[in-house]
Formats: structure tokens, C-alpha cells, sequence
């Protein structure tokens, strides 16, 4: 047996009692000496201590196949709930000083493994903060920063966007200024000055949201699309359209780019956005489709189209037209037009979808999508107003007797 042996930072010795060895039923004794690490101020974010909730989480350990309950977590676990906290240092005779970084979750400069399993009831879950760091303090998101007005969002907002897509952004707005925050980096960035804060998610200690039967409890966040879908562009004196985030002849480029637009577009179709290109700042207008230069007062023309849209062409197969039925499997076919001008039906053997497929989709949402694979290529197929252009729908005829 290894005995684990250190002291509390008040130097008074903390028996931990016994750590249990959660997968092979070994026991090991410990005791620990705590001692917490902060990158910034937690503002006026309310102190999280230990309450008298059920505990649903445990702090772990993993030496090689080893994974070690750590007793009395409830000091980890007071520490991790605080925004500033960037981690916690454990004194032990066998591992000497060890560091617990909370952003990565990890075991700095060592082999040690490191795990925060959390037990709960079916459709529960763990209620979850967000802030961001500005001037050396941490704000939740929703709270009075030190700018006089609130954001469009609040924690429940941001986590319900990540719970989504833990991989994308949620995009918001603080007054007539555009953010959006990158939960891979973990970032959020201005619009238009580009300047970038950090941001992170941590829980509110003990605390377990119960989800009712109805569906989530927020529903306000606006999914963001999936980027790449549409490309924004502006005209420039020589009438060309150029796309948002491309580098001019110059080899200046904007401070956003088409997914960036997009973004805030989804989120407010009727407002406005500010950037940066160089020296210049400009305010683009989503109602009157406008670009701005705040300077000079100069105005171009912006235009948002879809990327790769092909011609789609819908029509009634022979069979069709001798029978008076509703549509159903076989009815329509459902067919492309490719580069070359020639029309190719969907069919299974060539992508993941069929004309059958394309058809009971249809009938079931024709205002909706269908998303597909061709290969290594991934689609989408809008059967909604934005591609009137590019969709012809032809009807059955009358039935031939």
C-alpha cells in the first residue's frame, strides 16, 4: 500500500480518509494539502461554497490503471465553481506537488490522469455558468459588465447554444456591438475591433437542474447555421463583388468574414453590424442590404447568396400521370443539374439520399431541408423560398384515360 501524506495550507493536518480504487476495489489512505491558483478577479460574481445539496461528483485520480476517489473534493470542487480559479495544487509525499488545471483537465507535467465523474438521475443536469474576463474581472454573461448595457444573452443562453454544438459559437450583441464566442478556443471576440477576452464555463456548486417533460427550459438562442452555407459579399468601385474576409489588392482584409455575418444576421435579420478593414470602420446595414464607411460616408451595395446552389428540378415520373392518387414513393423524381448543364437523377448508388428519399422529406416539410453525402462531399437540398430561383416544381397533370 502507498500512504499519500501532506498537510492543509493552514499547516493543520487533513485526514482524507480513504481514497477508493473506484475499479479494482483497492483501498489507499491519503491526506491533502490544498492550494488554490486564480488568474483574476471573480467581480461581482457570487462565492460558491459548499452547501447542503446531495453531492452528484467526484474528483479522480488515475496513476497508469489506477483510478483513486479523492476524498474530501468538496475543496476542488468549491475552487473549480469559481470563474477566477485557474486551478488547484495537491501536496503529496509519493507525487510531491501536484497542479489540477481546470481549463484543460488536466495534471500539469506529470503521467496522472484526471477525471470529474458526475452521477445523476435520468434527464437531469448539472446547472452551468459562463463568463468572460474583462480588466482582471469575471462577469457571467447576462450581468452588468463594466459596459452600461447587457448582453443579448445570459448563461442559459450560452449553454444551450454549446449544448448544441459544443464545436460551434454563439453569436450576440452588447448594445449596437457584435461579438461572438468560439467555444473550441474558448473566446470571445468584438466584430469590429477584433479585440478578444477569455471566456469559461463552469458549474454552480451543487446545483442540478431537474428537466420537466414539456422540453428545455431555454429556448431563445437562435442555432447558428452551419458555416460555409452562405457567402456575403460587397461591390466595389469596379462592380465587382468581392467576398467578406478575402485580402484586397491592398492585402488588407475585413475584420470579419461571411460565416461572422451570418452569424449576427440569424441573429438580428433586422439590424446592423460594425467592423474594421484596415483604418476604416464601416456599419452594414442588414435592412437595406448597405456598407457604410463611417469616415467618408461612402456606401456600397451588399448581397448574401448560397454557396455551390444547384438548379433542382422536381418532376413526375410516366407512372404518375396515368393514376389519380396523391403523390407517393415513385411519383416524382428528384434531379440536379450539373456543371455541365445536364439533369441527373438522386439515386442511392451515387449518395446517400434517393428520389424516393427527397420525396417523402418533401411531403412532410415542404418549406424544410434534406442534408446528403455525395462521396466525401456533404450537402444541402432547400426546398424553402431562399432557392425559388433555383427549384422548379412541376405538378402531375390531369390523369390520361
Amino acid at each position: 500500500r502507498t500512504r499519500l501524506s501532506c498537510f492543509s495550507s493552514d499547516e493543520a493536518t487533513v485526514d482524507a480518509g480513504r481514497a477508493e480504487l473506484k475499479m479494482f476495489g483497492a483501498a489507499f489512505n491519503e491526506s491533502l494539502q490544498f492550494e488554490d491558483s486564480y488568474d483574476g478577479d471573480d467581480g461581482d460574481v457570487q462565492n460558491q461554497t459548499s452547501s447542503a445539496g446531495g453531492k452528484h461528483y467526484q474528483w479522480m485520480l488515475q496513476d497508469t490503471w489506477q483510478w483513486l476517489n479523492i476524498s474530501h473534493d468538496d475543496v476542488i470542487e468549491t475552487h473549480y465553481c469559481q470563474p477566477g480559479a485557474k486551478g488547484i495544487s495537491l501536496f503529496t509525499s509519493d507525487y510531491g506537488r501536484v497542479f489540477l488545471d481546470f481549463d484543460t483537465m488536466k495534471v500539469q507535467d506529470t503521467q496522472l490522469g484526471l477525471s470529474r465523474h458526475v452521477s445523476l438521475s435520468g434527464g437531469d443536469t448539472e446547472e452551468y455558468l459562463w463568463y468572460y474576463l474583462d480588466n482582471r474581472r469575471w462577469y457571467e454573461y447576462g450581468a452588468q459588465g463594466t459596459s452600461s448595457s447587457k448582453s443579448s444573452v445570459t448563461s442559459p443562453d450560452v449553454e444551450q447554444q454549446y449544448t448544441l454544438n459544443p464545436n460551434g459559437s454563439c453569436p450576440f450583441i452588447v448594445g449596437n456591438a457584435s461579438y461572438c464566442i468560439d467555444f473550441t478556443a474558448m473566446m470571445q471576440k468584438n466584430l469590429a475591433t477584433g479585440i478578444q477576452r477569455r471566456v469559461r464555463r463552469r458549474p454552480k456548486f451543487n446545483s442540478v437542474i431537474k428537466r420537466s417533460v414539456t422540453g428545455p427550459l431555454h429556448t431563445s438562442v437562435v442555432t447558428s447555421p452551419p458555416a460555409g452555407v452562405w457567402k456575403w459579399e460587397f461591390q466595389g468601385v469596379d462592380g465587382v463583388w468581392t467576398e467578406y474576409g478575402l485580402k484586397n489588392i491592398q492585402g488588407v482584409a475585413g475584420s470579419v468574414n461571411s460565416d461572422d455575418i451570418e452569424r449576427n444576421y440569424q441573429l438580428s435579420p433586422q439590424g446592423k453590424m460594425q467592423f474594421k478593414a484596415g483604418r476604416f470602420s464601416y456599419t452594414l446595414d442588414f435592412v437595406t442590404m448597405v456598407q457604410t464607411n463611417s469616415t467618408t460616408g461612402t456606401k456600397r451595395s451588399v448581397k448574401r447568396v448560397q454557396r455551390n446552389a444547384q438548379q433542382i428540378l422536381r418532376v413526375p415520373s410516366l407512372s404518375s400521370l396515368f393514376i389519380s392518387v396523391p403523390p407517393s414513393t415513385g411519383s416524382y423524381s428528384w434531379e440536379f443539374r450539373g456543371d455541365e448543364g445536364v439533369w441527373t437523377e438522386y439515386k442511392s448508388q451515387q449518395c446517400s439520399v434517393s428520389s424516393d428519399d427527397i420525396e417523402r422529406i418533401f411531403q412532410q416539410n415542404p418549406q424544410g431541408q434534406v442534408q446528403f453525402t455525395a462521396g466525401r462531399f456533404s450537402y444541402t437540398l432547400d426546398f424553402s423560398g431562399t432557392t425559388k430561383a433555383n427549384f422548379k416544381c412541376i405538378k402531375p397533370s390531369a390523369p390520361v384515360l
